[in-house]
C-alpha cells in the first residue's frame, strides 16, 4: 500500500512541475499568458491582470476570446525577407508620389527595379503603373509652375506658361482652381482671364462665381464683376441671386448684385426678390436698381403687375409694385450727392426700362472723330437735325475703301439707352448705305472695344416725304462720355456709302 502511495506522489509531483514549466498557475490550472497571471476571484486585484513587474496589464484575454493582432507578440515581428523589402519600398514609393517628392519616388522605384527577378517576376506590372505615377506628378508639378508663370515679367515666358496650360487644359484646371482660391491677388485675376479664354463657360463660370463667396478676395470681386459680365453663357443668374440675398456683408451683396446685372441670365422673379431692398435707403439701392433694370430688359418686363398678377402677389409686394413709379421718381429727386447721384441715375434706366420715362435725344452732342468723308458729304450732317432729305450734300458720304465708323463725343459721362439711325437716302440708292451696325460706349478710346448693342439699319426709301424711316438700336443703358458706331457689313458695294442722320437716346 505505501509503495502505492508513493509512486502516486511521485506522478502528482511530475506533473506539477510540467505544468509550471508551461505556464499554468497551479491554484486555477489556467495557462498564463506572456507573463500575465490571472488572480483568483476574491483576491487582491482580482478582474485585473497583473504582470510579472507588478503593473496593470492594459486588456486581460478573457477566457475563450482571441488575442488581437496589436496584443500577439507575434504581430509586432517585422517580416524578412524579398516579399517585405517589396512591399516596404511599393508603400515608399506611393507615398512620395502622395507628396508630390518625385525625386524620391525614383530612388525608391530604382530600387524595386534592382530586385533579384524572382522576387518580383510577377510585380513588373505594379512597377509599370508606379512609372505612369511618376510621368503624371512630373506633369502636374511641371503645370503648376506654369500657373504661377502666368504672372512673369517676361510676357514670352508669360505666353509660353498659358500655351503649356491650353494643352493640357483638362489636367490644368484644378490647379487653375486652386491658384484662383489663393491669396495672390494679381495671379488669381490673370488666372480668371486665362478661363474666360478657354471658352469652357460651363466649368469656369462657377469658379468665378464663386470668388464672389469668398470674402478673404473681395480685392478680386470686381475683376470677377468684369468677367462675368463678358461671358456669353447662362448658368449663374440665380447661384447670384441667391448669394445677393444671403450675403451676410453689405460690400458682398453689392458684388453679387452687380455681377447680376451684367450676367446675361437673371431670373426672372429677381424683381419680385429685391423689391425690400428698393424700398430701403441702404448702400445696396442702386446696385438693386440696376439689377431690376437688366432684369425688365432680358425679359422685357415692361408692365410688372401684369407680369405677376398670375402668379399670386402678396398684399405688400402688391402695394410695393403699385408704388414702384412715385418711389423711382423720388429717388431720382434727391438731393445731389455722389451717392444720390448714382442712385437717381439707376432710377431714372428702370423707369425707362420699364417705359415711364421717354428716352430722349441728348443735346450738347458733338463728333469727335471719323473714318472719312467726301467733299460734298460732310460727317458733320448726320448732327443736322435732317433726315426727310434727298439732298446728297445734307447726308455723311465717303469712299467704301475707307473705314465705315464715327465716334461721337457728349461732353461729359451720360447713360446711353438707344441710337436712332436714318440711312444713307440718296435719289435712285436705296441700295446703299449701312447694314449692320455695332454700337460701342465709353470714357475712353480703350473702353471702346467691346459693342454694347448690335442691330440691322434699314435701307433708305430713296425719296423725299417718306414715313419716318429711323430705326432705334436699344443700348442696355451704357455709360460713357464716347459714343463709337461702326458699321460691320454695307448693303452694297457701291463707290460711295454712309449715312444721313444720328441720334443718340438717354439722358
Amino acid at each position: 500500500m505505501w509503495k502505492f502511495l508513493s509512486i502516486v506522489s511521485i506522478l502528482i509531483l511530475a506533473a506539477a512541475t510540467v505544468a509550471v514549466g508551461t505556464g499554468y498557475d497551479l491554484r486555477t490550472l489556467l495557462p498564463t499568458t506572456a507573463g500575465v497571471t490571472v488572480p483568483q476571484k476574491g483576491e487582491q486585484g482580482a478582474g485585473e491582470p497583473v504582470t510579472d513587474t507588478g503593473q496593470a496589464d492594459v486588456k486581460a484575454v478573457e477566457p475563450g476570446e482571441q488575442a488581437t493582432e496589436q496584443e500577439s507578440p507575434a504581430s509586432d515581428t517585422t517580416p524578412s525577407g524579398p516579399a517585405s523589402e517589396w512591399t516596404k519600398l511599393v508603400r515608399q514609393t506611393t507615398d512620395a508620389l502622395q507628396r508630390e517628392a518625385p525625386d524620391e519616388a525614383e530612388q525608391h522605384l530604382d530600387a524595386l527595379a534592382n530586385m533579384e527577378p524572382a522576387s518580383r517576376a510577377a510585380e513588373s506590372k505594379h512597377i509599370a503603373e508606379l512609372r505612369r505615377q511618376l510621368d503624371e506628378v512630373h506633369r502636374i508639378i511641371e503645370l503648376r509652375a506654369a500657373v504661377v508663370q502666368l504672372v512673369a515679367e517676361d510676357p514670352e515666358q508669360a505666353q509660353a506658361a498659358e500655351n503649356l496650360l491650353f494643352e493640357r487644359v483638362d489636367k490644368a484646371l484644378p490647379l487653375l482652381e486652386e491658384a484662383l482660391r489663393g491669396d495672390d491677388v494679381q495671379l488669381a485675376c490673370h488666372v480668371m482671364a486665362m478661363l474666360q479664354r478657354l471658352k469652357r463657360p460651363d466649368e469656369t463660370l462657377p469658379m468665378i462665381v464663386d470668388v464672389l463667396r469668398r470674402p478673404e478676395q473681395a480685392a478680386c470681386w470686381p475683376e470677377a464683376i468684369r468677367h462675368i459680365g463678358l461671358a456669353e453663357s447662362d448658368g449663374v443668374g440665380d447661384p447670384l441671386l441667391k448669394l445677393a440675398l444671403a450675403a451676410e456683408t453689405s460690400e458682398q451683396r453689392i458684388a453679387a448684385l452687380e455681377a447680376l446685372a451684367v450676367c446675361v441670365d437673371p431670373p426672372q422673379y429677381t424683381v419680385l426678390a429685391l423689391l425690400p431692398l428698393l424700398y430701403a435707403d441702404g448702400p445696396e439701392l442702386a446696385a438693386a436698381l440696376r439689377v431690376c433694370r437688366s432684369v425688365v430688359v432680358v425679359h422685357n418686363q415692361t408692365d410688372l403687375w401684369v407680369q405677376w398678377a398670375a402668379d399670386g402677389l402678396t398684399s405688400e409686394q402688391t402695394e410695393r409694385l403699385f408704388k414702384l413709379t412715385n418711389r423711382l421718381g423720388k429717388i431720382s429727386g434727391a438731393p445731389e450727392s455722389e451717392e444720390s447721384a448714382d442712385r437717381a441715375r439707376a432710377a431714372r434706366e428702370l423707369a425707362m426700362a420699364l417705359r415711364q420715362l421717354p428716352a430722349e435725344p441728348l443735346t450738347g452732342v458733338k463728333i469727335a472723330a471719323y473714318g472719312a468723308e467726301s467733299d460734298d458729304g460732310r460727317a458733320a450732317t448726320v448732327l443736322d437735325g435732317t433726315w426727310d432729305t434727298v439732298d446728297p450734300k445734307l447726308m455723311w458720304r465717303y469712299s467704301t475703301k475707307e473705314p465705315h465708323s464715327i465716334v461721337f463725343d457728349l461732353g461729359t459721362e451720360r447713360t446711353i439707352a438707344g441710337v436712332r439711325i436714318w440711312n444713307l437716302n440718296e435719289p435712285q440708292g436705296a441700295a446703299g448705305g449701312w447694314k449692320q451696325v455695332a454700337v460701342y460706349v465709353g470714357s475712353g478710346a480703350a473702353e471702346l472695344t467691346h459693342p454694347a448693342a448690335k442691330g440691322i439699319v434699314p435701307q433708305g426709301p430713296a425719296t423725299k416725304n417718306a414715313p419716318d424711316y429711323g430705326t432705334t438700336i436699344p443700348v442696355r443703358f451704357a455709360h460713357g462720355r464716347y459714343v463709337r458706331l461702326a458699321a460691320e457689313s454695307l448693303w452694297s458695294s457701291k463707290p460711295l456709302t454712309g449715312l444721313t442722320e444720328v441720334q443718340l437716346l438717354g439722358f
